[in-house]
């Protein structure tokens, strides 16, 4: 009997063993590597920015011009390369899990004045007042605001075009979020700002780098404070629409005839997704799109209306829009500001159980 039984303990013991031994699985990434240099002369171009707009994802070539960057996340990305002194390379892509990406860029020189702005006798009352508008505007008014510093002011120049603010900065604008915990990297492509009608407008490709918190309280605090700009955000609504999930996510859509919430112009609810889905011609992918405006209502009392800036546009599943900033925003979007933007993928833990279980 025992001659029987040992023989099954010892396959048992064969395989404990080996399941012991096996490699842990790896969760495959996206590798992207390639080498960045001077379009004229061919030499290689260390310190050039390589990052995808948005993300935390990025790198500086080496002293050979090479870089190399990983993404844990397939989805659609924009991608920027930058150096001081060279025109900036802007492309787009939609990376699949595991694939290895090989990507070569020859920048062109462009001259440029990377010298600070020199503050002196009466340009400087002027300078300052101008820097307090803009600091106003382009981080916004919300409580993040007023934790945010900007840590490289005295580059960014100012002019004025009739009743418009213009800003213009030869090097990356650079902030720092103690109320979300990022530091900000800003390519300042466009701002302009009209104090008369309050209109703002500015284009820029931001990059994020995690601070290290000074304890276990603050990131918590952090932590929480993310969660609460995601809550109601562009980001939150097209990751609810994205999984049919408005209802739950506290959103209401509305078609628009105009941008105000007014009686005269009236709002008829958007009852069926499928009055704004559209599928490509494989079927395998939905986009969206929709004619005039569409009101987004998160809870009560909040609302913003958004204005197709491309024809259509897709949505991954952690909330990214195939292009970037696929719609115009007014109202309390449009008066979002730079500290209250979160990495693009960014998603609270409590929704991120809601993807899995998909």
């Amino acid at each position: 009997m025992n001659r029987r039984i040992k023989p099954v303990y010892y396959l048992l013991f064969l395989i404990l063993l080996s399941s012991l031994n096996a490699p842990a699985q790896v969760k495959p990434r996206t590798l992207i590597k390639g080498k960045i240099t001077d379009a004229n002369t061919g030499e290689p171009l260390p310190g050039a920015s390589i990052y995808f707009v948005e993300t935390t994802i990025g790198t500086s070539a080496k002293q050979d011009g090479t870089y190399t960057i990983e993404a844990d996340k397939p989805g659609y990305y924009q991608l920027i390369v930058s150096i001081v002194g060279y025109e900036m390379v802007k492309k787009n892509y939609n990376l699949e899990t595991g694939r290895e990406y090989t990507l070569d860029f020859k920048l062109k020189p462009k001259p440029v004045n990377v010298s600070a702005v020199e503050i002196t006798g009466e340009d400087q009352g002027e300078w300052r007042r101008d820097l307090k508008l803009f600091t106003g505007r382009f981080l916004g008014k919300g409580e993040a605001a007023e934790y945010c510093t900007i840590e490289n002011k005295e580059m960014i120049n100012f002019k004025w075009a009739g009743d418009t603010l213009c800003a213009s900065s030869p090097k990356p604008v650079v902030v720092i979020n103690k109320f979300l915990g990022y530091k900000l990297i800003c390519e300042l492509v466009k701002y302009r700002y009209n104090p008369y009608s309050a209109y703002q407008e500015y284009s820029i490709y931001p990059r994020f780098e995690e601070l290290t918190p000074a304890d276990s309280s603050e990131k918590k605090t952090w932590e929480e404070n993310r969660e609460q700009v995601f809550n109601g955000s562009p980001i939150h609504f097209l990751w609810a629409l994205k999984h049919d999930r408005l209802e739950e996510e506290n959103f209401g859509i509305y078609f628009a005839v105009a941008p105000f919430n007014r009686v005269f112009y009236p709002v008829m609810p958007v009852t069926d997704l499928n009055q704004i889905k559209y599928f490509t011609k494989n079927d395998n992918e939905i986009s969206y799109s929709f004619k005039g405006y569409l009101k987004v209502q998160h809870g009560i009392g909040h609302y913003s209306f958004i204005k197709m800036r491309v024809p259509f546009f897709s949505i991954d599943d952690y909330g990214i829009a195939d292009f970037h900033l696929p719609f115009i925003s007014i109202g309390e979007w449009a008066k979002l500001g730079v500290s209250e933007l979160l990495p693009r993928g960014y998603i609270p833990d409590s929704l991120k159980k809601s993807i899995n279980k998909k």
